[in-house]
């Protein structure tokens, strides 16, 4: 059986019309599927980024929270020294 290689490609009348439409109809479904996707993809790469930048800003403002935190307590401990040290002088008065 030799094949002629100028014969071009035909469908057989034998091959359901519905085969031909859910092949179509499933090809539209996979190219909506991924414009979909896509779509997520770049909504959510937008939205990691807005995030990062928000992430940044708060790790900003809890760093100086921390600083503020910390020059607070230093300044609570020295109150507390200057009260002790004013009860002790005012002990040694009596």
């Amino acid at each position: 059986m030799e094949e002629n290689p100028r014969e071009e490609w035909h469908l057989n009348k034998g091959v359901p019309i519905t085969l031909i439409v859910t092949i179509f109809v499933q090809t539209v479904a996979v190219v909506w599927f991924a414009s979909e996707l896509r779509f997520d993809v770049n909504m959510n790469r937008q939205s990691i980024v807005r995030n990062e930048a928000r992430l940044d800003v708060m790790e900003r403002l809890i760093n100086k929270q921390a600083i503020t935190l910390g020059r607070m307590d230093e300044n609570l401990l020295e109150i507390r020294r200057t009260l002790q040290r004013l009860e002790a002088r005012d002990g040694q008065l009596r």
